[in-house]
């Protein structure tokens, strides 16, 4: 049997790159790029929950919060609560939002506490807040931190967080936000 001929390959076999080596040069370097491709696209959506996690926090470190999304809610649709991954998902979920849509990540960190009561730290809160204070979702970065303040109302980081809160809210032109902060009493 002449193995160099896919057609050929008993059952369900794949191509071997030794053998594919001995025809082309070129057309070796091809395959072995298309087998990497298909090996890759046929990895059960991107690997174990786990594995997404990591590539989400990867990309959230490299700017890429897009991906981060995809990647923690591919996660997510693999997890149970009561899994190890679970809270570091959304939480990683919760962050990457923040530059996608701040909003969202405000309302995915709330129901997150609700309904994981004492899951959700004061860390949680005043990260995600400052996270949007960088990202100038000022109103957004309020209501966090009202919604998380039974926890961080004795924490300095959270006056921090005000402070820069409030000091960016006087440059804030969006009258639907100025509003809002000025609800909550930034302004």
């Amino acid at each position: 049997m002449d193995l160099r001929h896919f057609g050929q390959l008993p059952g369900r076999a794949s191509v071997c790159l030794p053998i594919m080596s001995t025809i082309d040069p070129h057309r070796s370097r091809l395959a072995s790029l298309l087998l990497a491709l298909a090996l890759c696209s046929c990895s059960g959506g991107g690997g174990s929950p786990k594995e997404q996690v990591d590539a989400g926090y990867s990309s959230l470190n490299s700017g890429k919060s897009k991906d981060a999304v995809a990647s923690f809610e591919a996660a997510l649709t693999k997890l149970a609560p009561a899994d190890a991954d679970f809270m570091r998902a959304k939480l990683g979920l919760v962050e990457a939002l923040v530059r996608v849509d701040a909003e969202r990540s405000k309302k995915e960190l709330i129901d997150l506490a609700k309904a994981h009561p004492g899951k959700v730290t004061a860390k949680d809160y005043l990260r995600t807040a400052s996270v949007m204070v960088n990202e100038n979702r000022l109103a957004a970065a309020a209501e966090t931190l009202d919604a998380g303040d039974s926890l961080i109302k004795d924490d300095p980081k959270a006056l921090e967080v005000k402070a820069m809160i409030k000091l960016r809210a006087t440059k804030a032109t969006d009258p639907g936000e100025i509003a809002r902060l000025k609800s909550l009493g930034y302004l």
